[in-house]
């Protein structure tokens, strides 16, 4: 009798375990990740994280009655499109992160994180952890088991893979700098390959055996290991430079493979070629010490100042590389701390002139024109694959990721209009709509000027004019209207790349209010609409007045010159020894600027005083009222 019981009880618990396993027949299953793709499938000439749906049950599947997403709090953030998969078929999603595309709107991070498949519902039907993933390479299921695949197989069966990645080796020193011949030493588990020559190590490089690699003069060093059955771990870099401790600012160091950068074939010398853009470790030695060390991508930057003999740089930060974004406070008095890229200014026209023309110009108004966007900045001294390149500014640079960083909201939230017309990114289709509505009606009527005021920044822009017309800059082109929909939604305008300020021109007022034109050169439909509003000219007369006897006082502007002089002119030296001019000459220029704010001819306030009484067609009465004593006239 027991015997019996016993059997009852086992064919009971087969009957309950062969029904579960019917009920809980995968089905539609998430069965491969790529998460920092360069390489595979692009869609419309971008690259794309991608995520594998396979159909292992025994029916088709209507993948519209499934829904994709990255976060449990929003089981139904995505809709697979309406299809049908047919049993043991593949179907792979590209996963933008651009909520007005057709695929998914999010990405998946290199970092790891957890991919949901949910029934309409919002029931979870299948979950898969993506650890963190290396640029190129993916993470999927065989036989029920996670692999590692260093080549992806994305839309077609998984094949068993690796069972993980290898740990990184450990270094002995971090990039920094030496004074005398230093012994270098490696450890960490598998086999280790190292190289001296700033090229990806392989298994075809020097095999580290434990002996102490000698440095002796400025040395990029690259590192990997392979542990067995797993993936190659991330490459290491470490640039370590002799002679260096002679520079007062900051060393920032890139390396890439051999020739990528200066060689023949590089971008340096196919500067040309726009679309360039390669793969490189970038390094921030501060205080002897590293304070980050990323890998990234590079290619020149500019528009005519890219034939220069010295170009400057933009640096990208993307997931293919292994840094989707830079985390670190790189100006001082920004809050910002997160990049998704940067500029690596050179001095572009001015480089052979005063040098910071640009950044003295654009940051004289930080703290007094909040309204007004301008790129924050920093002096460093770039090395190359080792040697040295010069003197350079890290700077922000103008995209939908910058105008979010300063405006709220996130880079899908940005419009931005290059000069007046052209769509740099988002929309420019309302900016248009405004820039007409101007043409069309006269502002001194209260509900006119109403209707725009509301879509602007009204101080924004009479600050950006003031600001423009006290520089002289005469390059009206380099302008960007600016906007983030996910902040308070008013158009504002970017101050930058004005280095041929304190030029020739005494002032600009008398050309940036004067006639009507919206041609590429210079375009004054909306600010000379404004004017016509009698309080709105009062307001930007009395904020011209404050701005001059505040913001562009002569001993301040001397002083925040004087400030920016200091901070570089040591290392400036080091700078034409490699680019050509003299010291001697910089001090020149830098004479130039002062005598531009106060000399014995004048003062630029004077100038501008002068310069508004004729843009604005202003009564000595008004002049009097406005300006007092700023006024020669008077």
């Amino acid at each position: 009798m027991k015997a019996f019981k016993w059997l009852c009880s086992v064919l009971l618990l087969l009957l309950l375990t062969a029904g579960c396993a019917l009920a809980d027949e995968p089905g539609l299953i998430i069965s491969e990740v790529v998460a920092s793709n360069s390489k595979l499938l692009p869609l419309d000439g971008e690259y794309y994280d991608l995520i594998e749906l396979t159909n292992t049950g025994s029916e088709p599947v209507q993948l519209s009655d499934f829904y994709l997403s990255d976060s449990k709090k929003k089981p139904l953030l995505w809709q697979l499109p309406k299809k049908e998969l047919a049993p043991g078929k593949c179907y792979v999603v590209q996963a933008t992160g651009n909520e007005s595309s057709k695929e998914a709107p999010f990405k998946v991070s290199s970092d790891g994180e957890k991919l949901y498949l949910n029934d309409a519902q919002g029931e979870n039907i299948h979950k898969l952890e993506v650890p963190e993933l290396l640029p190129n390479t993916s993470y999927g299921l065989h036989d029920d088991v996670l692999y590692y695949y260093d080549e992806p197989t994305i839309g077609k069966a998984n094949p068993a893979g690796y069972s993980g990645i290898s740990a990184a080796p450990q270094v002995s020193h971090p990039s920094c700098l030496l004074a005398q011949p230093t012994e270098i030493t490696l450890s960490g588990e598998g086999d280790i390959y190292y190289t001296l020559d700033g090229s990806t190590p392989t298994e075809k490089s020097t095999r580290y055996d434990g002996a102490p690699i000698q440095v002796s003069q400025s040395t990029v060093l690259r590192f990997r290991a392979r542990e067995e059955g797993k993936l190659w771990s991330a490459t290491q870099t470490c640039t370590y430079l002799f002679g260096a401790e002679k520079y007062e600012l900051p060393l920032l160091c890139i390396s890439g493979e051999p020739g990528t950068i200066t060689g023949p074939r590089g971008i340096y010398t196919l500067y040309d070629q726009k679309h360039l853009e390669t793969a490189v470790n970038l390094t921030l030695i501060e205080n002897g010490q590293t304070q980050f060390n990323v890998d990234c991508g590079l290619k020149i930057h500019g528009q005519g100042s890219r034939t220069l003999q010295k170009k400057s740089f933009q640096v990208r930060f993307r997931g293919e590389y292994g840094c989707s974004q830079l985390e670190y406070k790189l100006f001082e008095d920004s809050d910002i701390t997160t990049f998704n890229a940067l500029v690596l200014r050179c001095g572009s026209e001015d480089a052979h002139k005063a040098f910071l023309r640009d950044e003295f110009l654009t940051s004289l108004g930080a703290d007094t024109m909040p309204e007004v966007l301008y790129q924050n900045h920093r002096p460093v001294n770039l090395f190359i694959d080792g040697e040295y390149f010069g003197m350079y500014y890290i700077r922000e640079r103008v995209t939908d990721d910058f105008a979010a960083s300063h405006l709220g909201g996130k880079p899908e939230d940005i419009d931005m209009v290059k000069g007046w017309t052209a769509q740099e990114h988002g929309e420019n289709d309302d900016f248009l709509s405004l820039m007409s509505y101007c043409r069309r009606n006269d502002l001194s009527k209260q509900e006119h000027f109403d209707h725009v005021a509301s879509q602007i920044s009204l101080e924004g822009f009479m600050d950006y004019y003031i600001a423009r017309a006290y520089s002289g800059d005469r390059d009206y082109p380099n302008i960007r209207h600016v906007r983030s929909r996910g902040g308070d939604g008013l158009w504002r305008i970017v101050n930058f790349d004005i280095d041929w300020g304190f030029g020739k021109t005494p002032a600009a007022f008398t050309k940036m209010i004067g006639k009507v034109s919206d041609t590429s050169e210079l375009n004054t439909v909306i600010i000379n609409a404004l004017l016509k509003n009698p309080d709105f000219r009062d307001q930007m007369l009395t904020r011209l007045a404050w701005h001059l006897r505040n913001t562009y006082a002569p001993e301040r502007v001397l002083a925040h010159l004087d400030a920016m002089v200091k901070e570089i002119e040591h290392d400036l030296v080091y700078n034409y020894e490699v680019w050509g001019s003299t010291y001697e000459d910089w001090q020149k220029h830098i004479q130039s600027l002062r005598d531009v704010v106060q000399s014995k001819d004048g003062d630029r306030v004077t100038t501008l005083v002068l310069d508004a009484q004729k843009a604005f067609r202003m009564t000595e009465e008004e002049m009097l009222h406005y300006f007092g004593d700023l006024y020669p006239g008077k």
